[in-house]
C-alpha cells in the first residue's frame, strides 16, 4: 500500500487544502494498466461536507465536445451518413449569409470557422421566459440558438482559431438531423452503451423521471452556487446555455465518471491500432492529426493537442498526445506514444467559479503522473486514511471547510492558489 507520501494524492490533498477544488478524482494508466483510481477531498462543501467517492459522477463539461459529439461525428463519418468537408449550410440554409456560407464540419471542429468563442444566449431565453414567451427547453431552445447563431457576422473560416461553444452547438444540432434522434438518445445507444459507459450520459431537464433513473442515487458532484438559478447545482447542468436549452447540447452537459472515461480513452486507443472494431483507424488518425488550417492552433479535430509552452497536459506528455478540458476542473489526456491515459476530474467551480487554481494545478499534476507511470514499477493503491473530518463532524474553524491532514512536505508544491473566504451559500434546496 503506498503511504500517505504517494506524490500524486500529496498534490490533489493540497490543492484541496488551498481550495483549488473541494476534491479530485484521477485516474491513469499506461498500456492498459491502471495505475490510478483514487479519490481525494470532498464531493460538496454545504451544507454539510461530504467526502468524495472515486465512482463519483461529475459534469465533465467540455469534455461533451470530444467525448459525445466527436464520437457521433466519427461515427457518422465512419457510416458514410457524412463528410468533414461538408457545407453546414447543407443542413442549415440560413447559415447561407453573413459569412457563413463556407464553414464547414471540418472548421467547426477544429474550431476555426470564424464563430466567436461564446455568447451569452441563455440571458436572452431567460428574459423571454419571463415575460410569458421564449422557445422552450429542447430541441426547440436548440434551434433557437442555433438561429441566433446563423444570423451573426462572423469571421472568414481559417482565419483564426478560436475555441468557440457555438460551432459545438451547430454540431450537435447537425447530428440529429442526419440520425432523426435526440443527441443525447443517439450518444447512449450508439456510443456509451456500446462501449459499457454505464455512467455516462446527459440529464435532460425536461425528463424528471428519466434524470432520477440515470442517476439512482449515486453520489453527484456538486458544481456552483448559481447566482442566477439561485440554487446550488447537483445533478443539473452547470452550463449556463446548455441549461437554457434544456440540458442537452453539443458543447457540454455531459455527466460522468473516471471509470468511463477511461474506458473510452482505452477503447479509442484499441481502435487505432486495429485491436477493436468502432471506430476505423483511418478516422481516429485524421480526427488526432493537428489539421494546421490556421498558423499556431493547436487542433485536431474535436481534440487539443499540447501547446508548445504553457500546456495544460504539463511538459511531459509527447506531441503526439490529444486532450480536452472542461470548464468545471475536468480533463482527460492520451499520450499515443506511450499509450498513456491521465483523467483529472474536480469540483474546482464549487462552490463559485471564480477560482482560477485549476490553470496552475493540471500541468503540475500531469508531469508527476507521467513521470510516474513511465517508470517499470506499477504503484499500489494508496493509504486514503489521511482524510478526516474534525471529530464533532463540523468543518473547522474556517467557516465550511473541512479540514484535511496536513501533507507531510508542503514545500515541495510550486503551485499557488487563491484562498477566498469560503461562505454558506443561501437559498439551497434539495435536488431529485
Amino acid at each position: 500500500m503506498i503511504s500517505n507520501s504517494d506524490p500524486v494524492l500529496l498534490l490533489l490533498r493540497e490543492a484541496s487544502r488551498k481550495r483549488v477544488c473541494p476534491g479530485a478524482v484521477v485516474c491513469a494508466s499506461r498500456k492498459g494498466v491502471v495505475r490510478y483510481d483514487h479519490a481525494v477531498g470532498y464531493a460538496c462543501l454545504y451544507p454539510v461536507p461530504l467526502p468524495l467517492v472515486a465512482q463519483a459522477i461529475f459534469d465533465v463539461a467540455s469534455l461533451t465536445k470530444a467525448v459525445a459529439t466527436t464520437s457521433s461525428i466519427m461515427l457518422l463519418i465512419d457510416a458514410g451518413e457524412l463528410e468533414l468537408d461538408q457545407k453546414v449550410s447543407g443542413f442549415f440554409p440560413s447559415f447561407k449569409q453573413a459569412g457563413k456560407t463556407n464553414i464547414t464540419v471540418r472548421h467547426l471542429l477544429n474550431h476555426c470557422s470564424g464563430m466567436p468563442a461564446h455568447v451569452e444566449f441563455f440571458k436572452e431565453i431567460v428574459a423571454l421566459r419571463q415575460d410569458g414567451g421564449g422557445p422552450a427547453p429542447g430541441p426547440e431552445a436548440v434551434d433557437w440558438v442555433v438561429q441566433q447563431i446563423a444570423n451573426m457576422d462572423v469571421a472568414p473560416p481559417e482565419t483564426k482559431s478560436v475555441y468557440s461553444d457555438l460551432g459545438f452547438i451547430v454540431l450537435g444540432r447537425l447530428i440529429e438531423k442526419i440520425v432523426g434522434q435526440s443527441l443525447d438518445t443517439f450518444c447512449v445507444e450508439q456510443v456509451f452503451r456500446p462501449l459499457g459507459m454505464e455512467d455516462t450520459f446527459f440529464l435532460p431537464l425536461t425528463d424528471d423521471a428519466l434524470r432520477r433513473k440515470r442517476l439512482r442515487g449515486r453520489q453527484v458532484v456538486s458544481t456552483e452556487q448559481c447566482p442566477w438559478r439561485g440554487r446550488l447545482l447537483q445533478g443539473e447542468v452547470h452550463d449556463d446555455n446548455c441549461y437554457a436549452m434544456g440540458g442537452v447540447a453539443g458543447h457540454a452537459g455531459l455527466f460522468s465518471t473516471t471509470n468511463d472515461l477511461h474506458r473510452y480513452a482505452q477503447t479509442v486507443l484499441r481502435c487505432a491500432k486495429g485491436e477493436f472494431n468502432f471506430f476505423t483507424p483511418a478516422v481516429i488518425q485524421e480526427f488526432w492529426r493537428k489539421q494546421d488550417l490556421v498558423e499556431g492552433s493547436t487542433w485536431a479535430l474535436g481534440w487539443d493537442t499540447p501547446s508548445p509552452e504553457g500546456s495544460q497536459a504539463g511538459s511531459l506528455f509527447s506531441r503526439n498526445s490529444v486532450g480536452h478540458l472542461g470548464f468545471t476542473g475536468c480533463s482527460l489526456w492520451i499520450d499515443r506514444d506511450d499509450e498513456q491515459i491521465a483523467i483529472l476530474l474536480t469540483n474546482r467551480v464549487h462552490p463559485s467559479r471564480e477560482n482560477p487554481g485549476i490553470t496552475k494545478l493540471r500541468p503540475v499534476v500531469h508531469n508527476v503522473l507521467h513521470g510516474l507511470l513511465s517508470e517499470s514499477a506499477v504503484l499500489p493503491p494508496p493509504d486514503t486514511e489521511g482524510l478526516e473530518l474534525p471529530a464533532d463532524g463540523s468543518a473547522g474553524s474556517q467557516a465550511g471547510r473541512p479540514v484535511l491532514n496536513p501533507p507531510p512536505n508542503r514545500a515541495m508544491f510550486s503551485f499557488e492558489a487563491p484562498s477566498p473566504p469560503l461562505r454558506e451559500p443561501k437559498n439551497l434546496r434539495d435536488e431529485d
